[in-house]
């Protein structure tokens, strides 16, 4: 009997002991700040922030690979769509993982984009998830998740073509 709590004990140890990917998650640290100032940059149409993004930056956007400047002018043309763009709700967060996902920076955008239509005054409204990779200060990689079923009908009736 003394054998098997023992063994059951050490065997709870190290499931006790087992990590997987963890890491430390905040919301006003520099990352997080930067891709909220982008966010920014973008809703004013300035777009002078863009230096955080690496020039050979890993693009995708709703399963698109795009070059940084394909990015850039895709969310340039926004505003000849929309006025009033902005984000009613938005959470940004970034993590700083442990060894087991090899100390990878990551940030997180949810956030419900909305923008009022030039040409019909309709008001719209999306959901978005944005992921950045940073490495030495530059995003490296972007993730960017929407329905764009709205965004390619406005672009079909301004004729418009990405």
């Amino acid at each position: 009997m003394k054998k098997i709590l023992f063994l059951l004990i050490v065997i709870n140890f190290g499931f006790i002991n087992a990590q997987g990917i963890t890491g430390v998650t905040t919301t006003e640290d520099k990352y997080s700040n930067s891709v909220r100032d982008l966010i920014t940059d973008y809703i004013d149409n300035k777009f002078e922030l863009t230096d955080f993004i690496s020039d050979d930056a890993n693009i995708i956007v709703v399963g698109q690979v795009l070059s940084k400047e394909q990015y850039i002018q895709g969310f340039k043309i926004h505003h000849k769509l929309y006025t009033d763009i902005k984000f009613g709700t938005m959470f940004i967060d970034t993590t700083v993982y442990n060894e087991a996902f090899n100390n990878q920076v990551w940030s997180h955008l949810w956030g419900e984009w909305s923008g009022k239509n030039i040409k019909t005054g309709k008001v719209s409204t999306n959901w978005v998830n944005g992921s950045y990779k940073w490495v030495d200060g530059k995003i490296v990689n972007i993730n960017v998740i929407y329905d764009p079923t709205e965004l390619n009908a406005d672009l079909k009736r301004a004729k418009i073509k990405l």
